[in-house]
């Protein structure tokens, strides 16, 4: 793995690196690519998993343990690595050693005013969560990468957002990992879960985690 940035104490950091003019169409995604190199790190333990939320400028990692025995169960990667991974799929779902995995995501287009109204609504709903990893980039406040974890029953689940103000895109992912070999009963846990056209909802801020965040220069 490669080696962790030195530890800071906020959910949002200004990450030490310029902002890339790159698209929202070109993330991909992928359960197997390795551990990549990151600009932010974040541990956190939730509902009985460790996970380790990675920033990489303009795209992200979320690394998954069981928290009683350790075994690392999943690896997701958004980022534009084309050649290296798929396109970034609509919808995805996969069974995993100890449960199940699914993935939905969405792009949005939106006019300035309401661009930076969804990048604040992101930066607030990750700070009153307590356990979320937002990246800045300095001199384009609105261009974000964030990451939200929270318990969903038998498991947890991540919403990320990738923010475009130079075209106005918004990209919302939603992953989810659960104890089951089976999706849950009654439909995906990746369905309505509130959100308004631009993509954000309102999270509640329950109890923090025990964190542990991390910021380097690449």
């Amino acid at each position: 793995m490669p080696e962790s940035p030195p530890p800071v104490r906020h959910t949002v950091v200004e990450l030490v690196a310029p902002y890339r003019d790159t698209r929202a169409e070109d993330l991909c995604w992928s359960l197997t690519l390795p551990v990549q190199p990151a600009l932010a790190v974040r541990t956190v333990r939730l509902a009985g998993f460790v996970l380790e939320l990675r920033l990489l400028g303009a795209s992200h990692q979320v690394l998954l343990w069981t928290e009683q025995n350790g075994e690392l169960r999943c690896v997701e990667t958004v980022a534009c690595l084309p050649g290296l991974a798929a396109p970034m799929p609509e919808g995805a779902a996969s069974p995993l050693a100890e449960g199940y995995y699914e993935f939905a995501s969405r792009i949005v287009v939106l006019e300035p005013a309401r661009f930076a109204l969804a990048a604040e609504r992101i930066r607030r709903d990750c700070v009153r969560n307590g356990a979320s990893l937002v990246g800045a980039y300095p001199g384009a406040p609105d261009a974000l990468t964030a990451i939200l974890p929270e318990p969903d029953g038998a498991g947890v689940r991540w919403t990320t957002w990738h923010s475009y103000p130079q075209n106005g895109r918004l990209v919302r992912t939603n992953g989810a990992f659960r104890r089951t070999l089976a999706p849950k009963q009654g439909g995906s846990a990746l369905g309505d879960q509130g959100e308004g056209l631009d993509g954000v909802r309102s999270y509640g801020a329950g109890p923090p985690p025990v964190a542990v965040v991390s910021c380097h220069r690449p």
